[in-house]
């Protein structure tokens, strides 16, 4: 009934996690911080609702 899924551990889970802010919203989740210094959305790869891709770290 349920399969198994094979999970890429060097994916954003490898990284510096980090709660961030949308840039246009304000919206704050979880995120995590990319070698080149994006801030993504951790599970939200289209951004936020809002429309934004835009993060910032909450401590920046």
């Amino acid at each position: 009934m349920f399969r198994h899924l094979e999970t890429n551990v060097t994916s954003e889970e490898s990284k510096p996690k980090l709660a961030a802010a949308c840039v246009s919203c304000g919206w704050v989740c979880a995120a995590a911080k990319r070698s080149d210094g994006t801030v993504v959305p951790i599970g939200r790869p289209q951004g936020c609702d809002c429309g934004s891709s835009s993060f910032i770290s909450v401590d920046e």
